[in-house]
């Protein structure tokens, strides 16, 4: 980068002030949360039922329970990450699957 015994000083500078500005800066920039209470998101999500909707889900949890269990089969299916990815029509028309690294499936 900078030659000179100045210059190692002031690459490490630079390089921290990016690692702590720009994150701080995508705070500043990022959107706000509205003030919605949570009568009025029941609201909108019951008047928004004849949408479609598509939309994808990933998150992560664990049982807590011993992999030694005789719930160990279950255990293994259900902790870890679950990637889920939904469609919505109509109460007729509506599907969920499960994704995995080598396929998935409905649920």
């Amino acid at each position: 980068m900078l030659k000179g015994p100045g210059g190692r000083l002031a690459s490490v500078l630079l390089v921290l002030l990016l690692a702590v500005g720009v994150p701080r800066t995508c705070i500043l920039w990022s959107a706000s949360d509205p003030a919605i209470s949570t009568e009025e998101l029941l609201q909108l999500i019951s008047g928004a039922e004849e949408l479609p909707y598509s939309g994808y889900v990933e998150a992560e949890g664990s049982l807590g329970l011993p992999t030694a269990s005789p719930f160990s089969e279950f255990v293994a299916v259900s902790s870890g990450p679950s990637r889920l990815r939904v469609w919505w029509q109509d109460t007729a028309t509506w599907r969920i699957d499960r994704l995995e690294p080598l396929g998935g499936g409905a649920l």
